[in-house]
């Protein structure tokens, strides 16, 4: 027997034993058909003899012969297979799914799988009416209704052969549906039948819903009378996966189910869309932590953007916002995250006409979805600034498509209900955080819209150098860090991107001295002071300093800093040498004529109690003759 084996794939392999099977004429070949089918089969039978008794047998020399054997065998086998023709190969394969044995049964399923997936181009009209043949085979071993053939065959082999079966059926319908649709209309009806199932095995379940699916990818708007009934079981095992997500592999199936089934009838979802978009938002927070769980969000990423291309705004932004009020009174409160991921992708591709017939509807959603921290002021600061981000990167994305005219109307309403007389001041660091990032990305078109913005600005600096003091303070030392950083970092990006003298003289005064102010709101602890400083206070000051309309305005700008170096804390005096010699960088020569002014207070830092400031000092001291050219020994 070792020796048949080890011969068997040699002269199956050679090219003057395939000559001679090609050269066979019509006559023959039928009658090697038999033939061939037969060795098919045996092989099958001794591939699963050699599997049970390598199994069967300890680590032994008996043993290593089984392993040795089965590995002929598979050998053998891959060769017959390649050796059929498909006119050879399906009469074959379907009397071998009748076999008696249900693991030959099987094995026969799996090559039939095999030579669907590794064909190369399509199946011409004859080869689809054959390989069509073992449809009815495939649903009757899929559903569990095939007569077993012994008595042996276990729930766990029945459960492996309908895998295997629904396998070959998706197979099947990907690889020849297209010219046979008519024939795969049973397969809907037999699916939903088998979903229907009591006690289902769930890699079975998981198969089907991949096999209907594919169905209805195949037969489109024919496959919307069985939408009631599949949508549902559908929806209903991505609920039992997301409150129990034990089973990746079943939850893969089921969200690539719904994805193929999106993809071929997204006009006929509204009915079932809500519970569509909160159950990919609740997976898309889910934690995911085996293989398959890239795999998992990457296809939830290709159903969010099926969802927000193919649906149109009239149907998608009132689910959304249903979705969210709903996600909002249970417990996945982040899944407003993958929400709002969903609507900045649709509206993205929203055209102008379907932005301005929704855009009422638009601006009352992000109305109430902006006052979601002041609804949630005990939950962590964290969560509710990453819930807040997204909906703030949704709402950008809407503003981007808006004229100035259409926008400026927007933006002043939410000042007004940010800032507005009553208003909670938690959403101040809303609002803030907003006009940041509209400024990073309007850059100088936002100066159109930011004078507005100027006096608030200054009037909420000034507070934030003040909050220990106010007992009506509302925030948290960390909200307050908070809407600080939001503010700076909106003045820094407006500053930066100024092309039209935005700082005038009025303006300048207004900002000058709350802002420089800064430099001694030691708010959050000196870490967070150190962080602020170097990150955002200093790189705006000196953008404030340069785009400054009226030079005249530079002294005293350049003053209030000196002031600061009289500071009681060392801290604040180390950071205005740091402000110092950042305007002195980028202002070089223009800088001469503010110089002598401040040599009196370098001199007095020369000889600091602090040793850092006093390092600080000497060392701005030394980057000034670099950056000015000539030493300044002659001006102390």
């Amino acid at each position: 027997m070792y020796s048949l084996f080890s011969f068997l794939p040699k002269l199956l392999a050679s090219h003057a034993f395939l000559h001679k099977v090609a050269q066979c004429s019509e006559a023959e070949t039928v009658n090697l058909q038999p033939l061939q089918q037969n060795l098919l089969q045996e092989s099958l039978h001794f591939v699963h003899l050699a599997s049970q008794n390598s199994e069967q047998c300890n680590e032994n020399q008996a043993a290593k012969f089984w392993k040795a054997m089965l590995n002929r065998a598979c050998n053998t086998l891959e060769k017959v297979n390649q050796l059929l023709s498909i006119n050879s190969f399906v009469p074959a394969v379907r009397a071998i799914m009748s076999h008696e044995h249900p693991a030959i049964r099987r094995k026969a399923i799996e090559l039939l799988s095999i030579k669907l997936q590794t064909r190369q181009g399509p199946w011409s009209d004859d080869q689809a009416e054959l390989l069509m043949s073992v449809l009815e085979q495939l649903l009757l071993i899929a559903c569990g209704t095939s007569k077993p053939m012994d008595g042996d065959e276990s729930g766990q082999e029945q459960a492996l052969n309908r895998q295997t079966a629904l396998l070959a059926l998706k197979l099947l319908c990907r690889a020849v549906g297209h010219g046979q649709k008519e024939g795969f209309a049973p397969v809907i009806t037999a699916m939903l039948t088998l979903l229907d199932e009591e006690d289902l095995d769930g890699n079975v379940g998981a198969g089907a819903l991949l096999c209907a699916a594919e169905v209805v990818g195949l037969l489109g708007v024919h496959a919307v009378p069985h939408l009631p009934r599949l949508l549902p079981a559908l929806l209903g095992a991505l609920r039992v996966q997301t409150e129990s997500p034990s089973q990746e592999a079943h939850l893969l199936s089921a969200v690539t189910a719904l994805q193929r089934i999106s993809a071929a009838l997204p006009r006929f979802l509204s009915p079932y869309l809500l519970n569509i978009v909160m159950q990919v938002s609740v997976l898309g927070e889910c934690p995911l932590s085996s293989s398959l769980g890239s795999q998992v969000q990457q296809q939830l990423m290709q159903l969010r953007t099926t969802l927000a291309h193919e649906l149109p705004p009239r149907v998608l932004i009132p689910a959304v916002s249903q979705a969210y009020g709903s996600l909002l009174e249970s417990a996945h409160e982040l899944s407003l995250v993958s929400l709002m991921s969903l609507l900045q992708e649709h509206i993205s591709c929203l055209s102008a006409e379907d932005l301005n017939a929704h855009l009422s509807t638009l601006s009352s959603f992000f109305t109430k979805a902006l006052n979601y921290r002041s609804t949630h002021k005990q939950d962590p600061l964290e969560r509710v600034g990453e819930i807040e981000g997204r909906v703030i990167d949704s709402l950008v994305a809407l503003v981007m498509k808006l004229s100035e005219m259409t926008f400026r109307p927007i933006f002043f309403k939410l000042f007004d209900w940010a800032a507005g007389e009553g208003a909670p001041r938690h959403r101040l660091i809303t609002f803030w955080r907003l006009a940041a990032c509209l400024a990073n990305r309007l850059r100088g078109l936002f100066s159109l819209f930011a004078g507005h913005l100027v006096q608030p600005a200054a009037s909420m600096l000034a507070w934030l150098c003040h909050t220990d003091t106010d007992e009506n303070n509302p925030l948290s030392e960390s909200e307050s860090c908070l809407l600080l950083d939001s503010l700076l970092s909106c003045l820094l990006s407006i500053f930066l991107h100024d092309t039209q003298h935005f700082i005038t003289k009025e303006r300048s005064d207004t900002l000058t001295v709350s802002l420089i102010d800064q430099l001694a709101n030691m708010l959050g602890g000196e870490a967070i002071y150190h962080t602020r400083v170097t990150d955002l206070l200093v790189p705006c000051i000196v953008q404030f300093a340069i785009s400054l309309a009226d030079n005249s305005a530079m002294k005293p700008l350049h003053q209030q800093i000196l002031f600061k170096m009289h500071h009681t804390a060392s801290q604040v005096r180390f950071a205005a040498l740091i402000q110092l010699l950042e305007l002195a960088s980028r202002l070089r020569e223009d800088y001469m004529p503010l110089l002598p002014e401040a040599v009196p207070y370098l001199a007095e830092l020369m000889e600091d109690d602090s040793e850092e400031v006093e390092q600080q000092c000497q060392k701005v001291v030394r980057q000034l003759e670099i950056i000015l050219g000539e030493p300044l020994q002659s001006y102390f």
